[in-house]
This record gives structure tokens, C-alpha cells and sequence, in this order.
């Protein structure tokens, strides 16, 4: 009787390991893929040729330099997986003596303590993107976003400085920033004359910059340098917090409600609207089912659609919820702890994932988690 013959995985054509490779669209799978055995290894690009959809954001979780000697400090970052469960640790001595002021879509914001050093990192190929110094405080800057993929030498990087409410933009090589809230007002019957945009959100979108302040949306053109275009909202919106959305397929605001207090926390209703362009107006979005919001610290708010995951809950939004240590909390001592919560848009109330996410790791509350979607570009 013949032996059975197994069949020779590891030494597949090399055609065949490029389709296979080709069918991931998580980057776990694909780094799994590449980890199975050297030949799958090296037939595989460490960087896939083929686009990956936008990934599930990991939830990174900052060192802290009141707890760790800087002479401790090997570099080494940590990154909660929430779809694996899981704490993954990445080497990056970029990071040691830095600050992380933002994230977007693969990189990271970093600052140096001394200020000598600003530039955008990848987590994941250590490609590192030199930036010019902008003379306030980048530890205020709570929102960044780029036009195109950073290789691209006209890419457009945008942030947004809370303390100064100015967003600031620059291309790569450029050697200063430009602050499109430095512009007046134009004057009209709807405005203050010679008033200044005191912002309160800014992001980008199909080639413009998109300012918000309490009363308005204004569109910014970045090429002339100029408002372009305004709308303002209707006044039961005025008083009510709100911030930009970017979504797969375009640009939205987030209208939060506060609602009553139930044991000692206050619940939050959301209301979805996209902004619509000629003519600009703003569009209530009433189902949210393929719709999902990830808030980090800092107003980050991050939108993925469930139709890129089959894994993930439409109608959802996942936050965090960090508490002091030795502070009393429903009668009980509390340790420092992230726990990462899920609330349905339409209600608010929030159910707990995960629960002591930062018992016994090294932490800096000031610094507290940012979502991170890890990518190869």
C-alpha cells in the first residue's frame, strides 16, 4: 500500500503564493501569510502590491515617561488589537523622547520633547516623513489628514491646532506652515465684518480645506488660498457640539447630544449628517447600519463602513473611557484603566468590551490612547 504523499505547501510557484497573496485584504492575515514559511517569505513583497482597504484601527497606547527612566525606554509601543484581542508590540527607538500628538490612517504626528523635531512615522515600515517647525505648541495639535498617499510630492498635509483654533497646512518639502484660519471673514449679511475663523474642527477633502466653527462650515482653498464657499447652520445646531467625520465616500458631521445623567455618567445621542457640495448643504443620514465611528481622544473621530468588514457592527461607536487612579469611582478604588466601550448611534448608551485594558501597563494618563489604522502607505 502506497504511502500518502503530503503536498509541498512551502514550495508552491511562485505565481501561485502571488495570487494567494493577493486575496488579503486584513494586513494581520498578510503578515501571518509571509510568517508560515521562508519561501512563502520571500515570494512575498513585505509591503503587498495590491490595495488594502482601510484597516480596523488598533487602539495605541502611550509609554509613560513618569513611570519609565529614560534610560528604560527601549522604544518598544503598544498597540491593542481589539478584532484579536490582543496587545501587539512594536519596536520603534523613533518614538523614545518623542511625543505622539495625532494619528491618520499609517502615521503618527511625532514631536520631540526639546522641539527640535517634527515629522509624520509609519509604525509599520519606519518610513519617516520630515516635517517644517511650527512655532506654537504641537502638543495642542488634536487632528491631523493628508490630500494623497505621502509619496506624492504636492500631498497636502493638514492639522489642526486647538489652543490657537487655526488649522495649518503645508506640502511635503515645504520649509513653513500656512494657517488657513488667518484669513478674515469675508464681510456679509451673515457675518462679522473683519471677524477671524475661531475654528473649532478642520479637515480635508477633495482638494479643499474644511474649516468649522459654531455657526458655520467654510471651504478653503489651499492652491489660491482663499474661503471659497460657506454654509451656515441652522440655529438649533449652533449650541450643539460637532465635529468632521471622514468617511469612505465623503464628509460628514457628527452632532452630539448630551443627554440625562445615570449613575454618575452622561449619556451621549449622535446624529449622522453628510455635507453635501453644489449646492452645499447638509444631508441627516437616518440609517446608519453600514456605518461605524471610532472616537479617540482629542476629537478623532473615524468612520469605517461595515461593508468593507464583516466583523464589524453597523449603527455603532466604539470610545474609551480612561480613569484616575486612586479616585473614587461608584464606592470603589479604581487602578488606571482604559476600558473601550460600544454605543448604538441612535441611543448613547455605552456597554463595555473591554475592561482594565491599562492594569499593570507603564501608562501616562496626560497622554491618553489614540485609534491608529495600521497600514503599508
Amino acid at each position: 500500500m502506497e504511502a500518502y504523499a503530503f503536498p509541498d505547501w512551502a514550495h508552491l510557484p511562485l505565481v501561485v503564493v502571488d495570487l494567494i497573496s493577493e486575496k488579503f485584504k486584513c494586513i494581520n492575515d498578510y503578515v501571518n501569510f509571509r510568517a508560515v514559511c521562508s519561501p512563502w517569505r520571500y515570494a512575498s513583497l513585505p509591503k503587498p502590491h495590491h490595495l488594502l482597504p482601510h484597516q480596523l484601527p488598533w487602539l495605541m497606547i502611550q509609554p509613560a515617561p513618569s513611570i519609565i527612566r529614560r534610560t528604560d525606554d527601549d522604544g518598544t509601543r503598544l498597540f491593542y488589537d481589539l478584532w484579536e484581542s490582543k496587545i501587539r508590540k512594536i519596536h520603534l527607538p523613533e518614538t523614545i523622547d518623542k511625543k505622539c500628538c495625532a494619528s491618520y490612517r499609517g502615521w503618527l504626528l511625532l514631536v520631540a520633547n526639546d522641539h527640535t523635531e517634527h515629522f509624520l512615522l509609519n509604525p509599520l515600515t519606519r518610513t519617516r516623513v520630515e516635517l517644517p517647525p511650527l512655532y506654537i505648541n504641537f502638543s495642542n495639535i488634536t487632528k491631523m489628514s493628508f490630500s494623497t498617499d505621502l509619496t506624492d510630492s504636492n500631498c497636502l498635509i493638514m492639522v489642526f491646532h486647538s489652543y490657537s483654533k487655526g488649522a495649518y497646512f503645508c506640502k511635503v518639502g515645504d520649509r513653513c506652515w500656512t494657517n488657513a484660519a488667518g484669513h478674515p471673514v469675508w464681510r456679509g449679511p451673515d457675518s462679522l465684518q473683519g471677524e477671524r475663523l475661531s475654528l473649532i474642527d478642520a479637515t480635508y477633502n477633495n482638494g479643499n480645506l474644511y474649516l468649522l466653527n459654531s455657526q458655520a462650515i467654510f471651504i478653503y482653498d489651499p492652491n489660491q488660498q482663499r474661503l471659497q464657499a460657506r454654509y451656515f447652520f441652522k440655529p438649533e445646531l449652533h449650541l450643539v457640539t460637532k465635529y468632521f467625520l471622514e468617511g469612505k465616500s465623503g464628509l460628514y458631521i457628527v452632532a452630539v447630544y448630551y443627554t440625562e445623567v445615570v449613575e454618575g455618567d452622561r449619556g451621549q445621542k449622535f446624529e449622522l449628517y453628510e455635507v453635501q457640495e453644489h449646492p452645499m448643504e447638509l444631508k441627516q443620514i437616518a440609517d446608519t447600519r453600514e456605518i461605524t465611528i471610532f472616537v479617540g481622544n482629542k476629537k478623532q473621530y473615524l468612520a469605517v463602513r461595515t461593508d468593507d468588514w464583516d466583523s464589524l457592527d453597523g449603527d455603532c461607536m466604539y470610545m474609551t473611557l480612561v480613569w484616575e487612579p486612586c479616585r473614587p469611582y461608584a464606592g470603589n478604588e479604581k487602578r488606571l484603566s482604559d476600558i473601550i466601550f460600544c454605543a448604538k448611534l441612535d441611543d448613547g448608551k455605552p456597554k463595555p468590551l473591554v475592561l482594565g485594558l491599562r492594569d499593570d501597563l507603564p501608562i501616562w494618563l496626560p497622554t491618553p490612547p489614540m485609534w491608529f489604522q495600521p497600514s503599508f502607505v
